[in-house]
């Protein structure tokens, strides 16, 4: 039955324009208006709890290191803060001042929007040929940013809530130490980055991954070591670290490089490698394809949300309200902190755009802090309609932006040889 879901959705999204991840979120709720499965169906909330992991994990592997990525942090943060606050001042305006929810519920839009869609993004840039202008780079780069900065924001909103609600028993104290042991668990990530991959070809790593997984590799195990290895930190990282577990596979998967594990294809001691052997391009691949057919299950537990039954005109009348506060706001803050490090009036407006489209980690954060939503609340269903408005938006505002691939041009060099055919009048 899934299959055939999978199958015949993305069969659809080859004729229309709209994101096969909103065709996924409808057909959830196509399911749960019809009653075929609940948002309490208990295989649905296992599978998306594993499709999301996987997908970060995923993403945290696309990451050069956690070195580069931090880097890119620091470089790009004007430009993130000033994108990520257009986007929380816009959502939390909409809730609290214009739909008059509560505050409680105000604070959790703003982290829900402060989060990006880095790979909803890419995939635009890239097929309309824009993946090269100086506006690319910098949607590309913040968008990373706000990614973590959401991430953070997400764990430390749910924390507060909890504490000023007392549902957890807690005080300012104890959410102040949950928060440093979020900001323990990133220097974590840190600090093993470093001990297995010093960033230097002069240092030698503390822990030599690659000789370590040979042994795992002759023993044709290394893809259970590694999922071991992501298992284990991610668990850390939600039991003792209060980071959720989603976050947590985003990180793990910054700390894998393919060139730290051992396949026989880079040791010139092995004369004839093992193509078949689990290494971790094998597992790379292998795990491409299984997130890739197990990710869309993700979008359908949340469009279980959206049970149209239940939905009232107030949900939609929400959701457009939020909508267009954030996607003002976010594109007159991306415009702006473009335009301030220099970007031209064309790639501003570039940049506005390619910054408005939310995905996984909006929904992941929402996720988080469901709990603090009232059980009589339209936030939730309105939150995924913005979501849903934006990406739309997106999608039709860089289609319109430049109709033709931009196709960048070598410049031929000047030849001081004449041409014969010339010369010779032949």
């Amino acid at each position: 039955m899934g299959s055939g879901m999978v199958f015949g959705i993305r069969v659809i999204a080859k004729f229309i324009i709209i994101p096969r991840q909103l065709l996924f979120l409808g057909f959830g709720a196509i399911l749960a208006t019809f009653g075929v499965i609940t948002k309490e169906h208990e295989v649905m909330q296992f599978t998306s709890t594993v499709a999301i992991m996987l997908v970060l994990f995923q993403t945290g592997l696309g990451e050069e290191s956690v070195r580069a990525f931090f880097i890119s942090v620091i470089k790009n943060i004007r430009v993130a803060i000033v994108s990520a606050i257009g986007p929380w001042v816009g959502a939390f305006v909409a809730v609290n001042y214009f739909l008059e929810l509560s505050m409680q519920e105000a604070v959790i839009a703003g982290a829900v929007f402060t989060a990006t869609a880095l790979p909803f993004t890419l995939g635009l840039l890239r097929s309309k040929g824009l993946i090269k202008t100086p506006a690319a780079k910098s949607a590309i780069a913040a968008s990373t940013t706000d990614d973590i900065l959401a991430s953070l924001l997400g764990t430390f909103t749910a924390i507060f809530l909890a504490t000023s609600s007392g549902s957890d028993g807690m005080n300012i104290w104890d959410a102040g130490i949950k928060m440093a042991q979020v900001l323990a668990f990133f220097v974590l990530i840190y600090v093993l980055s470093i001990i297995i991959d010093p960033h230097s070809s002069t240092k030698k790593a503390w822990i030599d991954l690659f000789r370590f997984t040979r042994h795992f590799y002759d023993r044709g195990i290394t893809t259970p070591f590694i999922i071991l290895m992501m298992s284990a930190l991610v668990y850390l990282g939600e039991a003792f670290f209060h980071v959720h577990y989603a976050i947590g596979a985003l990180l793990v998967g910054l700390l894998f490089k393919g060139d730290q594990f051992y396949s026989g294809e880079n040791d010139p001691q092995v004369a004839v490698p093992d193509k078949n052997a689990p290494t971790f391009d094998n597992f790379e691949v292998s795990l491409s394809l299984f997130t890739r057919n197990i990710e869309p299950f993700f979008y359908i537990f949340l469009g279980l949300h959206l049970d149209f039954s239940a939905i009232s005109l107030i949900a939609l009348k929400d959701g457009f309200v939020i909508f267009v506060c954030v996607a003002t706001l976010q594109f007159a803050s991306a415009y702006l902190s473009g335009r301030w490090i220099g970007l031209g009036k064309s790639d501003g407006i570039l940049l506005g755009m390619a910054m408005l489209p939310r995905d996984v980690l909006a929904f992941v954060v929402l996720s988080m802090n469901a709990s603090h939503i009232p059980a009589s609340s339209a936030l939730f269903p309105s939150c995924i309609i913005a979501i849903a408005l934006l990406d739309i938006l997106t999608a039709m505002g860089i289609q319109l932006y430049s109709t033709e691939p931009i196709v960048e041009k070598e410049e031929e060099a000047p030849s001081d040889i004449a041409d014969p055919i010339v010369e010779g009048g032949k």
